[in-house]
């Protein structure tokens, strides 16, 4: 739902609904350079975001089209948490912005997404009574961002460390897994609608090259970071079982998560996870490749007896 009520935002709710259905720019916030300094122009005006009971900054890490924006928007349903949605933060902080830049468009993000309805796509992630853009004590402030962040893992492997210097807030990461074949096909998939250049073949090729390259990133950075900083979550248990992934999530915080909760994010999630390999063609050569991605990758091992796509 839009509202009518004006206000100096750079971008105002028509256009962040048309972003967040998929007809206009995929970046919700500063979908380029002139954007970004209108954006922090505005939050430079903007009083201090009042974060005197924040205990981290809680970052997704994974891949494209791995369930990230479900997790993201039922995180962000909880009234201790509040999570912008496509935001790139890191983005914003190699352009320059400042701290407090970067938290109160954070802020702003989860807000503003949760007045217009939290949408993506397709996909409806509003939780029925949930605190989507609202929070009573904010405990826990984040970024849904996972493929993009991980990419950046891959080229700059302690680019997270000084991230984290930087906000001064320890980092939190959730890191989203599902099978890789629907990863895979759905990035083929993105890629026919956007027209690259290549037949099917060669698109399933670079979709298998860039995952087995976030794959090799997020292992090296989960082997060196602190169990208790990093909680992996697959798409398929959290589909089978809702309320039991989102208690692991909520121990995984240290947060409450009460019956009304639970019941109403478990509400949206559907009963079992979309097989977007079915919708690509893989030569002997592709489910080899995958077959090798699966076998050296710990986190992917249950994949392992399930025939590939």
């Amino acid at each position: 739902m839009t509202t009518d009520v004006p206000d100096d935002f750079p971008i105002d709710d028509q256009e962040l609904l048309r972003r967040a259905r998929g007809t206009g720019p995929r970046r919700l916030f500063g979908h380029d350079r002139q954007e970004v300094a209108r954006l922090a122009a505005w939050a430079g005006a903007q009083p201090a975001p009042d974060l005197r009971d924040a205990e981290a900054f809680l970052l997704f890490v994974g891949y494209p089209r791995s369930g990230h924006s479900l997790v993201g928007a039922l995180l962000d349903a909880h009234p201790e948490i509040a999570i912008a949605h496509e935001l790139d933060v890191l983005q914003l902080w190699s352009f320059g912005l400042d701290r407090r830049r970067i938290l109160t468009l954070t802020l702003e993000n989860a807000r503003r997404l949760g007045r217009i309805g939290r949408n993506w796509g397709a996909y409806d992630y509003r939780v029925a009574g949930g605190a989507q853009g609202r929070w009573t004590r904010l405990r826990f402030v984040g970024d849904k961002r996972g493929g993009e962040t991980s990419r950046r893992l891959s080229e700059d492997p302690l680019a997270l460390d000084r991230f984290g210097e930087f906000l001064g807030l320890p980092l939190r990461f959730v890191h989203v897994v599902r099978h890789p074949a629907d990863n895979v096909a759905t990035m083929v998939r993105h890629a026919r609608r956007r027209r690259d250049v290549g037949d099917d073949a060669m698109l399933l090729r670079k979709a298998l090259s860039h995952y087995a390259a976030l794959a090799l990133a997020n292992d090296a950075f989960l082997a060196r970071t602190d169990p208790a900083q990093a909680l992996t979550l697959w798409h398929e248990d959290l589909v089978a079982d809702p309320r039991r992934e989102l208690v692991r999530l909520a121990d995984f915080l240290g947060i409450a998560a009460g019956d009304d909760y639970l019941d109403a994010c478990a509400a949206i999630v559907q009963p079992t996870p979309n097989r977007s390999r079915d919708e690509v063609e893989w030569a002997p050569e592709h489910r080899l490749v995958l077959r090798r991605i699966i076998a050296r990758t710990p986190f992917l091992q249950r994949y392992a007896g399930e025939g590939g796509p």
